[in-house]
């Protein structure tokens, strides 16, 4: 997925003439800005938004009218756990992972009942988003995990694989009757 409103152009371009029709979008992109409150400005809020609402919602938009013309599809977007939970740190990444929950709601509603439109809300995943993360709180790793992760009931991160599972699965036939789900997939996180 692109981060520029011409992207999803591209997009759309190459998988047409690679499968001759679009039957499912992920949507995964996203930056994470850590700062508290009252240090983060306007642009920061911005570029948050930027990338992690705006780029989905001008995919989707070029995207969908086109599953829709070949009979529907799966649209898949990925938001975080911090959509649902306040984190410290991160509250404009919050805002906007919780904004896209909203979208998700709404293109699943508007493109009724040819395309099914869910999201999935990571915890914390093994990846370079997080590792950067993780390195904000020292020099102790087995530490920064501890903190970040330690919500989860597993005490560990999510590795890739167990996210593109429940991707592959809301993008599959077994997954029919989803649409305007939230799947959490966070180990626990909102046990507490």
């Amino acid at each position: 997925m692109g981060r520029e409103p011409g992207d999803g152009d591209n997009l759309e371009r190459a998988a047409l003439n690679r499968f001759g029709k679009i039957l499912m979008l992920d949507n995964n992109v996203g930056i994470l800005i850590v700062k508290p409150i009252e240090e983060l400005t306007v642009e920061d809020s911005d570029r948050l938004m930027h990338i992690n609402f705006w780029s989905y919602m001008l995919t989707t938009q070029r995207i969908a009218p086109e599953m829709r013309k070949t009979g529907g599809g799966s649209i898949i977007n990925i938001s975080s756990i911090g959509g649902l939970v306040a984190l410290p740190g991160i509250a404009a990444c919050c805002a906007s992972k919780a904004a896209l929950i909203g979208l998700t709601r709404s293109i699943a509603y508007e493109y009724a009942p040819e395309i099914r439109c869910n999201v999935i809300c990571p915890g914390g995943a093994e990846t370079p988003m997080s590792a950067a993360h993780v390195a904000t709180f020292g020099d102790d790793p087995e530490e920064a995990i501890r903190l970040t992760a330690g919500r989860q009931l597993q005490k560990r991160f999510a590795k890739p694989n167990e996210i593109a599972e429940a991707v592959v699965f809301l993008a599959s036939d077994e997954s029919s009757f989803m649409t305007a789900a939230v799947v959490p997939i966070e180990a626990g996180h909102r046990a507490w």
